[in-house]
């Protein structure tokens, strides 16, 4: 059986959202040993806000695909002022993208699920998403919606600026099933670490690795 490192990785360690992950790294003996570890927290991205300063316009059709319909503003409590907890706190970290958000009260837009949560489900499990006020529209209305994919992508450190398409709902449901590229990075780099160093490469190791991306994006 090939040797196994296992870490767990809390993205907001080191970026000012959560998404907790275990991560594994299988390898042949004749590599030697690879000692993947858990990354050591940084301090200097800890507010949303330094992410996405403000919420910026989209494009109308995707403004209109991710405002909340009758049975979402029900559901976020909207319609009695009471959604205050589901917004995005631009003071604090995200929560973990899930791949439900955009479609707890509808059927999901990759196919899994024909219908939405049902109301015993949402009553005993709660409501898990993430919202925010839109920016001010053409027409001077502002909407209560749900993040923008590619803001949910910023947050989760992939690059803000990919076009997946129309379908902006799907899009963000499937953020909720990605790995966070910064931890994926972090696990390759002890590879290409090990890689280098049996090559009698310079090494560039994973926290230089880490380093180098939160400053490209």
């Amino acid at each position: 059986m090939s040797p196994k490192q296992t870490s767990s990785l809390k993205l907001d360690q080191v970026w000012p959202c959560r998404r907790h992950r275990a991560w594994w790294i299988l390898f042949s003996p004749e590599l030697g040993n690879i000692q993947l570890t858990s990354w050591a927290p940084l301090d200097n991205l800890w507010e949303v806000q330094q992410i996405i300063p403000s919420i910026q316009l989209w494009d109308i059709e995707d403004e209109t695909q991710l405002s909340l319909d009758d049975a979402e503003l029900q559901a976020f409590k909207v319609n009695d002022d009471s959604h205050g907890k589901y917004l995005l706190n631009g003071k604090s970290k995200a929560p973990c993208a899930l791949h439900a958000w955009g479609s707890q009260t509808r059927p999901c837009p990759c196919g899994c699920r024909r219908s939405g949560f049902s109301c015993e489900r949402l009553e005993s499990k709660g409501l898990h998403g993430c919202i925010v006020r839109s920016a001010v529209l053409p027409d001077g209305s502002t909407n209560i919606r749900h993040l923008h994919p590619n803001e949910a992508m910023s947050l989760n450190t992939m690059d803000p600026v990919v076009d997946f398409g129309k379908h902006v709902r799907l899009t963000l449901s499937a953020v909720g099933q990605l790995a966070a590229p910064i931890q994926a990075l972090w696990v390759f780099g002890f590879v290409s670490a090990k890689l280098e160093e049996l090559r009698h490469f310079p090494v560039f190791d994973s926290n230089s690795q880490v380093q180098a991306y939160r400053f490209k994006i």
